[in-house]
């Protein structure tokens, strides 16, 4: 009998792991809101940081999650962000300039579609 599978890249580990992640964001966006009054927002936050209005507990939540990201490469043996290409300069510019209309998107939205359905 074969284990149970979703797809040969989902397996009953990877649910529980998401279900665990799931958790543990709801349970992170309960305790800042009753700790400092405020909804979890990386846009928000990352705005503060960058306008200098930003509170050190803003500052330090957009570093945690450049911290975590650099953690979690090192802990699962590392990734590649950036697809293959043969211009690699034009690709950073490319996604540079799309870092800037995403963020001025959320601006103008008032946070983002995650942060809103969080």
């Amino acid at each position: 009998m074969q284990p149970f599978a979703i797809s040969p890249c989902f397996s009953i580990g990877a649910a529980a792991a998401a279900a665990a992640g799931g958790m543990l964001l709801g349970a992170s966006i309960m305790f800042k809101t009753g700790i400092t009054g405020e909804v979890l927002g990386c846009s928000g936050s990352i705005r503060g940081a960058l306008l200098g209005k930003a509170a050190a507990r803003n500052v330090a939540f957009s570093m945690g999650m450049v911290i975590a990201g650099a953690v979690a490469s090192r802990l699962y043996g590392g990734f590649e962000p950036m697809p293959k290409a043969d211009n690699r300069a034009l690709l950073l510019l490319r996604m540079g300039v799309g870092a800037i209309f995403v963020g001025f998107g959320t601006a103008l939205g008032n946070g983002c579609t995650s942060g809103h359905g969080l």
